[in-house]
């Protein structure tokens, strides 16, 4: 009896242990499990997670480089001016030609010039013709009213003298008198004088307009003027020449046709220099100022021009600028195109970030992500955090926010490894 219960004890004890041994193996089995779930649950993580990279805000200056493709010019231009309707028999330069004082520019046809000063004689002599006939009509009208009024001085002056004769007379020789006869005729006369008076103004004011009209329609004072002209350009033998040594800018005359008004050719004064001009937007515009250093290149050099400063800014066309550079000498040619370059920095700025973590929403809206805490079932985690900004001045790389919108100890996220939205689980690269 007592052998059995020993081996039934026996027994039970060896049961006992290979259950324990069992329990274990299941516990061993299950913290290898929560290993492996616990690193595939942190790989899980970091595909699913976003990554980003992060930077804190710090205090600056906005920089702008500003470029312009420009091209030389000339810095001062002279026209030689012409006067009108004269036929061209030859053109000597184009654009670009280099002269010397004393070059041909152009020339004048001799017949048609000579054809011109004789028309230009005749009507001088026709309006000189003209005004002398209304001069001769006038003196004439003058000197008809002249003799009205001296004829009645004269009869007034007799009548005069009857009533002084009367008012002499002695009493017997009144009674051969005829006393109202006598005031009577001097009345008339006198009347009759001062009338002759006072309508030789009327009288004479249709032949004082008339020789008036004459006068300014025979001016001959352009005519004259013109004819000196045109007998220099003879004299020249219709030839023009420059006076100066320069450049061809611009030639408005063709040979066979007659010349317009103003300049037939354009020169640039090669004594005054050259200048770049540059367009710049009406944006672009407030980062440039009179006075202010900018850089060069002309044509396809790689060779910057330096020390050099902007001459001028002055409106031009379709709401642009126009920036003027003036040249040392010996730099470039005219027609020669070239980039120009300048840089303007702006007060210093609290709170810049980098470009790359700016999101606009809208036309004028816009929002950078910044790193939060999040408390979860799991714990804290961190989150992408929206924070609305406004901009203050930006250029290519950085963007100033107005102060007061972050902390400069704050994390902004400037890049991801994917996607990421507002509250979003994110993960710092550095992590």
């Amino acid at each position: 009896m007592k052998i059995k219960e020993i081996i039934k004890y026996q027994w039970k004890s060896k049961e006992n242990k290979t259950l324990q041994q069992k329990a274990l193996k299941i516990l061993g089995y299950f913290l290898v499990l929560m290993f492996i779930l616990t690193i595939l649950s942190r790989f899980a993580d970091s595909l699913l997670i976003p990554i980003v990279k992060t930077e804190t805000s710090k205090g600056m200056t906005i920089t702008h480089e500003v470029e312009a493709n420009g091209s030389i010019i000339q810095n001062r231009e002279e026209g030689i001016d012409v006067i009108e309707n004269l036929k061209v028999s030859h053109v000597n330069v184009y654009t670009g030609s280099e002269i010397k004082e004393g070059d041909t520019l152009f020339e004048i046809d001799l017949t048609d010039l000579k054809s011109q000063i004789q028309q230009v004689e005749n009507e001088i002599s026709e309006k000189e013709k003209n005004l002398s006939r209304a001069t001769e009509d006038y003196n004439l009208a003058v000197s008809r009213q002249d003799k009205i009024i001296s004829d009645a001085l004269d009869a007034y002056k007799e009548a005069e003298n009857l009533v002084n004769k009367y008012n002499n007379a002695s009493e017997e020789e009144k009674q051969s008198l005829d006393k109202e006869a006598i005031e009577y005729d001097y009345n008339l006369k006198k009347t009759a004088y001062n009338q002759a008076v006072n309508d030789k103004s009327s009288n004479l004011l249709m032949e004082k307009r008339a020789l008036e009209d004459v006068k300014e329609a025979s001016n001959t004072d352009e005519l004259k003027k013109k004819l000196e002209n045109l007998k220099k350009i003879e004299g020249a033998e219709g030839k023009f020449v420059s006076e100066k040594e320069g450049i061809v800018t611009n030639v408005a005359v063709v040979a066979g046709d007659v010349t317009s008004a103003g300049s037939a050719v354009y020169l640039a004064d090669k004594e005054s220099g050259y200048k770049f001009v540059a367009e710049l937007s009406k944006d672009l515009k407030k980062y440039a100022k009179q006075g202010q250093s900018v850089v060069l290149k002309i044509g396809n050099s790689n060779n910057e021009i330096g020390d050099l400063t902007i001459d001028s800014i002055s409106k031009g066309e379709d709401d642009n600028y126009k920036v003027s550079v003036l040249l040392p000498t010996g730099v470039g040619e005219i027609g020669d195109g070239g980039n120009l370059t300048l840089s303007s920095k702006s007060k210093k700025y609290q709170v810049c970030v980098p470009l790359e973590a700016l999101h606009q929403e809208g036309q004028d809206k816009y929002y950078i992500l910044v790193v939060g805490e999040e408390d979860t079932i799991l714990g804290t985690e961190k989150v992408a955090v929206r924070v609305d900004v406004s901009i203050a001045d930006k250029n290519d790389t950085y963007a100033a926010l107005t102060e007061g919108t972050i902390s400069n100890s704050q994390k902004i996220i400037v890049s991801s490894n994917k996607t990421i939205k507002e509250g979003d689980r994110v993960r710092l690269e550095e992590e």
